[in-house]
């Protein structure tokens, strides 16, 4: 059943660090990949078993059950999500159980979910849930199965267990496989089951390749009799007939079914049931192997009507079958997985087309409501797996193509791209084109050829296009042989015809050796020279069954011509080395010693050629498994890597005993094969290694020509699936010239590419957001440009459409992906814009440009203030003002006018958002002032209406009183200052002198007491500086003038003598005078009273209204 799955997004994490050997040397930035990099999502706990999902706690939310095993007891423990939250619940131990599967299902209804969990050791163990995902022991089962379902059989509201066997091994059709039926017998709350009830199965469990999809439908529950009651179809055949059927096996409603009807599909696999052409009945979809059609055929039943749609071919290596709708139109498509995962588009009416096939990275676990559309995921050892829907039924992931284990991988028709070329599962050599992405589609016709067999490439005829020769092994003439050790091993050959297409030029005879004739299995190939005739030759590994499995090597010299000697029996086998124990080991050929001649290394020896067909074994250094020859530090000779450990070659063709390099792996894996290549661009050969461990490992080492090699820490996988072999090759038409090579990985008869992304000009994808779609000038604006690449590098701009830079961000090396470049512009010109982000590219990415993003700008919002600048503030009738104004805006130039009412007032140009205009207002009123702008190119006109009334100036008028009119000279004159207000004025009015220092007297006019005061000023101030007014400089200056005249000017003028007279006489009178006090003295001392008026100027002054008032004060000072 189809369900989808409110995953948690957990970081992409590619690893656990358990799953590692060594920890990679961390590097200071993140490192681009070469390859794709699978991204996974953990697990919260280590290395599940087993997984299912349901409610476990009744919020409405899916949660998780994940099942570990350690030491022969399971643990349960649920991971209860809420929200975006994952809790990881109390666990449940499962004593004397290694789970194997794993259920849910509310067996008592009691609304909780109880756990069923399968053992290895053959027992069903049923745990009553809690409601909290925890469990109680509740019963255990006498067998076990390996694919469960629940569902009521007896339509008595409890679900029962229906769930696979299998006794069967190998490659064969299971007559004992059976289906188990256990009748759910709970009363209450105690879970009980009736002891199960065995039926026929004819099913495959692990045919073709795979038996660990414990999740595929190896059997279906559905009603297809329309009876009401539940049926079993189980598929993959009864002997008896002649091709394997589907069997229904009808329900009888209470728990028990008839033995068994075969319905007519052909061959059936895996099965599924689904209304396809929305007719309201059930169709069964299943899949068999066509010679005739060249790969899988999938076929859809309609056993009601006897319809049948037949979709030809797909790719082979189906494990599950899984009805979907992929493309989000309401019609039902299918999913199928195995070795890669392939969608057949459904129209709604039965019919499909087939889609991309993708690299199936693990078992296909369900589905999920993704952001576009249904995504599927998949466990794995790593986490989750999830391929990303588009929304259309395609996926992001590695494209596919299936067709081989162990093709031939080479530019079969001169395009330069790598092309595959095999003998196919059933029989046939077809040829497939590379198409410049990582796939392939169909080259040549088929040839049929033995089942099995092994291709080997190269020029065998000198033409100079690649041949084609096919070893079978003895054990690959036919599928189900009862002893494949009857069946003679051979040899075809085949002329290349440069097109991909070839030529057959026969049978070459049956491989056999001295001993063994006819009987020898092929296990490895390589081609090469190795008699000096300078004709091609192949070398081969094999085993012998006639030596009890001895294992050897040898080569078969090739005519020169494309063919190989004949005979009754195809020429002995050139024999190099027999060891009687098994060796699976393939040949590897290089010139060891430098003498001219092809060596070999196989097994645990090197061999020497010494020419004549003779060779001299040299063990190596290492028991590992030898899997490159190549000259990886520099001095010529070839080395040898054994595992991952290198070994440094010899002049004589022997290796140093101690590796000079060592390659960082995973943990516990099993080495496959290794080849090595300038995969950078650096000019020095670096390694990949193939290896796997419950997973398959990509690993790849950079050299440094030295033969020193530092291990990319980034992980690359294919999945699950086992590989058979991989291969360097050029499968991508868009990488740059001088590019390092792809690889492709077979496994599961999948091809796997991995394409080299450090020389791939992909074209990435650039979009361009902003905040807001409407501004204002001067306002900064945010805008982002994403970029989604192969790690661009580089620049990228922001630009208007009619190539106006906006702003550059650089993308710093290792950087985040995909990478989000911020922009911050401000506009200053309104108006509207059509905005584009441009990308430079780099060597890895081509350059880019945004569809474009379009935004409005309108001028600035200004706003006005307006201040007096006066005294107190106010503005006063008469009295001039200043009216500052400023404008708030972006820079704003232009002018402001003043007007109050109607009276223009004047008009100022701004200088830095300000002006200032001085006026003086003749009238009074209350009439406000208005202040308009006029606006500038970034700055909108705005106006302000501000309320200053004008008011009449108050003031105030003096009356001095003088308190005596006659003071004596050395006494106060005194004076009564009045102040009458004038227009309501309140105030305080200072008084000072203005001509001399008389301090100051103050006159509080605040209505709190009379406005008047004393004004008390000593006669000394103003009678001495009055008096010191009198000058007698003239009198003085004159008389110096007469003393200073010459002798004989005096001598000669009479006249200057009676002027020297009156002079001193005038001097003396006016020095009495001025020493008088107004009176004159006689000889008895008698006064003579004398008077005099005097004139004291005051300022009267109030500087919170601005007012000054002068005034002068009369006074007669006697002596």
């Amino acid at each position: 059943m189809t369900f989808f799955r409110p995953l948690v997004p957990f970081a992409a994490i590619l690893l656990a660090a358990t799953l590692l050997e060594a920890t990679p040397v961390a590097l200071a930035a993140p490192q681009k990949p070469i390859f794709p990099v699978l991204q996974y999502e953990p697990y919260p706990v280590g290395s599940p078993v087993a997984m299912t999902d349901g409610d476990m706690n009744g919020d409405g939310t899916s949660d998780t059950l994940y099942a570990t095993t350690s030491g022969g007891t399971t643990t349960l423990t649920p991971a209860l999500r809420s929200g975006s939250t994952v809790i990881i619940g109390t666990t449940t131990a499962v004593a004397s159980c290694t789970a194997t599967a794993l259920l849910l299902a509310d067996l008592n209804k009691d609304s909780k979910l109880d756990a069923i969990v399968a053992c290895s050791e053959n027992t069903t163990v049923i745990l009553t849930g809690n409601g909290d995902g925890t469990f109680t022991s509740a019963t255990t089962l006498a067998n076990s199965g390996r694919h469960y379902q629940a569902a009521d059989l007896n339509n008595d509201g409890l679900p029962d267990l229906i769930y696979s066997t299998d006794r069967s091994s190998g490659l064969t059709v299971s007559p004992d496989a059976q289906i188990q039926v256990a009748i759910n017998r709970t009363s209450g709350s105690s879970i009980a089951f009736a002891p199960p009830t065995a039926y026929p199965g004819y099913f495959f469990l692990n045919y073709p390749y795979n038996d660990n999809y414990i999740n595929s439908n190896q059997f279906l529950l559905a009603d297809v009799n329309h009876d009401g009651k539940l049926d079993i179809l189980t598929g993959a055949g009864d002997h008896s007939i002649s091709n394997y059927v589907t069997r229904v096996s009808y329900g009888n409603g209470d728990g028990t079914f008839g033995l068994g009807s075969p319905i007519l599909i052909i061959d059936p696999g895996t099965l599924a049931a689904a209304d396809f052409d929305n007719d309201g009945e059930l169709e069964i979809v299943s899949y068999y192997l066509s010679n005739s059609a060249g790969g899988t055929v999938v076929s859809i039943s309609f056993p009601n009507s006897g319809k049948a749609t037949v979709i030809t071919p797909v790719h082979t290596g189906v494990v599950s079958i899984h009805p979907l709708d992929l493309n989000g139109d309401g019609k039902l498509d299918i999913l199928l997985t195995g070795a890669l995962s392939t969608p057949l588009i459904g129209d709604g009416t039965g019919n499909f087309t087939v889609g991309k096939s993708y690299v199936t990275p693990g078992s296909f676990y369900g589905a999920r409501n993704g952001i576009k559309g249904v995504d599927i995921v998949y466990n794995t050892p790593a986490g989750y797996f999830v391929l990303h829907n588009d929304g259309t039924g395609a996926f992001d992931g590695i494209a596919a193509t299936y067709f081989s284990d162990s093709p031939v991988v080479a530019d079969l028709n001169g395009d330069g791209l790598s092309d595959l070329t095999a003998a196919q599962l059933l029989g046939s050599l077809s040829s497939q084109k590379g198409n410049g992405d990582g796939t392939f589609s169909p080259l040549s016709s088929n040839i049929a050829v033995p089942y099995g067999s092994i291709p080997i490439s190269g020029d065998f005829n000198g033409d100079g296009i690649l041949d084609v020769a096919l070893l079978a092994s003895a054990r690959s003439t036919t599928i189900y042989g009862p002893d494949w050790a009857d069946f003679a091993a051979s040899l075809t050959s085949f002329k290349g015809n440069g097109d991909g297409t070839f030529t057959s030029l026969g049978f070459q005879g049956y491989i056999g050796t001295s001993t063994s004739q006819n009987y020898i299995n092929p296990q490895g190939v390589v081609t090469g020279d190795f008699n000096g005739d300078g004709k091609l030759d192949i070398a081969l590994s094999y085993n012998d069954p006639k030596q009890l499995l001895a294992s050897g090597v040898g080569f078969i010299p090739g005519n020169g011509d494309g063919t190989f000697p004949q005979g009754a029996n195809l020429s002995d086998v050139v024999n190099i080395d027999i060891q009687p124990s098994g060796i699976v080991s393939r040949p590897f050929a290089a010139d060891l010693n430098g003498d001219g001649k092809l060596d070999l290394v196989w097994g645990h020896n090197a061999y020497i050629n010494q020419g004549s067909n003779s060779f001299i074994a040299i063990p190596l250094p290492s028991s590992g498994t030898p899997l490159l020859l190549a000259d990886l530090n520099g001095d010529g000779k070839a080395d040898i890597l054994i595992n991952n450990a290198i070994y440094a070659g010899r002049d004589d063709g022997s290796f140093v005993s101690t590796p000079i390099a060592t390659i960082t792996m995973p943990a516990g894996v099993n080495f496959i094969t290794a080849t090595s290549a300038d995969l950078d661009g650096d000019g020095n050969l670096d390694l990949i290694i193939q290896s796997y461990n419950r997973m398959a490992y990509t690993t790849v080492a950079y050299g440094d020509g030295k033969g020193n090699f530092t291990t990319d820490p980034n992980f690359y996988t294919t999945g699950t699936e086992r590989p058979f072999t991989a291969s360097l090759a050029r499968l991508n038409k868009s990488a740059r010239a001088g590019t390092g090579p792809d690889y492709i990985v077979f496994a599961s008869g999948a091809a796997m590419p991995l394409l080299n992304t450090l020389g791939t000009a992909v074209s990435p994808t650039i979009t361009l957001s902003g905040q807001y779609t409407n501004l204002k000038t001067s306002v900064p604006a945010y805008f982002t440009a994403t970029i989604v690449g192969s790690y661009p590098t580089g620049t990228v701009t922001l630009s208007t459409d009619d190539g106006t830079v906006l702003d550059t961000v650089t993308i710093p090396k290792g950087q985040q992906q995909p990478f989000p470049a911020m922009f911050i512009p401000t506009f200053t010109q309104p108006g509207t814009y059509r905005l584009i982000a441009t990308y430079s590219g780099d060597t890895n990415n081509l350059p880019v440009t945004s569809a474009p993003f379009s935004i409005n700008v309108a001028r600035q919002y200004t706003g006005i203030n307006l201040s007096v600048i006066s005294v107190n503030g106010n503005i006063y009738q008469g009295r001039k003002v200043t009216l500052h104004t400023s404008v708030a805006g972006y820079n704003p130039t232009g002018q402001v006018t003043f007007t109050w009412g109607t009276t223009l007032l004047g008009t100022v140009t701004l200088t830095n958002g300000a002006g200032d205009l001085d006026y003086t207002f003749n009238s009074t009123g209350d009439t406000p002032i208005t202040v308009s702008y006029s606006g500038d190119i970034a700055n909108a006109p705005s106006s302000n209406v501000f309320f200053y009334p004008v008011l009449s100036a108050p003031d105030f008028s003096i009356t001095a009183t003088v308190v005596n009119a006659t003071v004596k000279k050395g006494d106060d004159a005194q004076w009564m200052i009045k102040l009458g207000p004038i227009n309501g004025y309140t105030g305080i009015v200072t008084i000072s002198c203005k001509t001399i220092n008389c301090g100051t007297t103050t006159i509080d006019a605040t209505g709190r007491a009379p406005a008047q005061a004393v004004l008390s000023i000593p006669t000394a101030s103003f009678v001495a500086a009055q008096s010191s007014s009198t000058s007698y400089g003239p009198l003085y200056a004159s008389l110096l003038l007469f003393l200073a005249a010459g002798r004989r000017r005096w001598r000669q003028s009479i006249q200057l003598h009676v002027c020297l007279i009156g002079l001193v006489a005038l001097l003396g009178a006016a020095s009495l005078a001025g020493c008088s006090s107004g009176t004159s003295s006689s000889n008895n001392s008698t006064s003579i009273p004398t008077t005099k008026a005097y004139t004291v100027g005051i300022v009267l002054s109030d500087a919170s209204i601005g007012v000054s008032h002068t005034e002068n004060l009369s006074i007669n000072v006697s002596n």
